[in-house]
């Protein structure tokens, strides 16, 4: 294996170098990814050394903050939040691009892949809170920039970073993307969670959607597509998050990959052209156009971010930084380690996954009631209190 330690991100940079195709990427007990070497193979260039971005510094950025919503319903409605990424994908396809992203592939495991049409840029739509494999993407994407074609590749910050250490120069054609990333659960974990929730439903689960605008609006509630057992019709049910382990186990940083929580990627000092994210507390901010339906923050990083903006098809207003740090705190700092992961790592190792579920919901009775508590109340009153915070901070 190569020796990352603790600060491995599995960015792929280091298996998709290789002249010798010796580096593969596998699970450890835990479930995360790892580069895993075939001695046997091994040429000893050490260019996976080389390509590591763990070390490498980041750049000074001075970023500009704005809250954002397509103008593209149809965009809008299949997005987590205000549909930004749609907006600047479809910029570059519609001049010519290809576009290099996040979807489900086989068994719904995240994978990136790359697209050439706007009609394909919907498998990329929606938060999918696993880690993605970024698979042989690099070879691709340099392959196309040297086609001189324009390449647009989104992805966690630090899959950016072993993007460029990978390509080892700046393309004029590249424009990349760099998402406000809490930290990542392994696909093992989630595949696990979805095996007892296809058996609880009886169901073979083909699609699921973390937050869908189906469920409750823009907020963090999802749901799942699938065939129901002994059934040939499809059925979308809604995901009821204050029962599932999964979700709160995410949102509380509890089971994501070491180096997450000591992540060097989550200040103002960004790695893409363009940083995207939720505009919590939007409602809140007293905007020009509605929110309703979601609301994007984006961070303009570079000079070639910042000549392509203008371009976009979308509603926009300059907020402050401040603002756009407020609710996101991945901006500031990287996620505390939870004191309970060794021993929910230890449950995914040893438990199935009604064995999980059934421990979450014993020992956190409490949350769950205020998670339900909290459903109820109508988005009107969460606005008024959004609006009395934001009020607040700026006397």
């Amino acid at each position: 294996m190569i020796d990352a330690g603790k600060k491995c991100t599995a960015c792929g940079a280091c298996k998709q170098v290789c002249p010798v195709a010796c580096i593969t990427m596998q699970e450890d007990e835990n479930g995360f990814l790892k580069p895993i070497i075939n001695t046997e193979q091994c040429i000893g260039c050490n260019r996976c050394l080389t390509v590591c971005p763990i070390e490498m510094p980041l750049q000074e950025v001075r970023s500009k903050a704005y809250a954002v919503v397509s103008r593209n319903l149809d965009f809008l409605s299949a997005a987590t939040s205000g549909g930004a990424f749609g907006v600047i994908a479809s910029f570059v396809i519609e001049n010519g691009g290809v576009v290099y992203g996040c979807a489900y592939g086989e068994a719904l495991k995240p994978m990136h892949m790359r697209v050439e049409t706007k009609s394909a840029l919907e498998i990329f739509f929606g938060s999918k809170y696993i880690q993605s494999d970024t698979g042989e993407t690099f070879v691709s994407a340099q392959r196309d920039l040297k086609e001189n074609k324009l390449v647009l590749f989104s992805g966690t910050p630090c899959q950016i970073a072993g993007l460029k250490a990978f390509l080892g120069k700046e393309y004029d054609n590249l424009l990349t993307v760099d998402l406000i990333c809490h930290g990542v659960p392994s696909y093992a974990y989630f595949r696990k969670y979805l095996d007892g929730l296809e058996e609880k439903e009886k169901m073979v689960i083909t699609d699921f959607s973390f937050r869908s605008k189906k469920n409750r609006g823009w907020s963090v509630n999802g749901t799942f597509l699938g065939y129901q057992q002994n059934y040939n019709r499809k059925k979308e049910k809604k995901l009821n998050n204050c029962d599932s382990y999964y979700y709160s186990y995410f949102l509380e940083g509890d089971i994501y990959r070491e180096s997450c929580y000591t992540c060097k990627y989550a200040t103002l000092q960004r790695v893409g052209d363009f940083t995207l994210g939720d505009f919590w507390g939007a409602e809140g901010a007293d905007l020009p156009f509605s929110v309703k339906k979601g609301c994007s923050l984006v961070l303009v990083n570079t000079n070639k971010a910042n000549d392509v903006f203008p371009k976009l098809n979308f509603l926009c207003q300059e907020i402050s930084i401040e603002d756009a740090c407020k609710f996101n705190g991945q901006l500031n700092k990287p996620t505390k380690v939870s004191a309970r992961r060794e021993e929910l790592l230890r449950q995914y190792r040893e438990f199935s996954s009604q064995e999980i579920e059934k421990f979450y919901k014993k020992n956190n009775k409490k949350k769950i009631f205020i998670k339900k508590l909290k459903n109820l109340i109508p988005v009107s009153i969460k606005n008024v209190i959004l609006k009395m915070r934001y009020a607040r901070r700026k006397q």
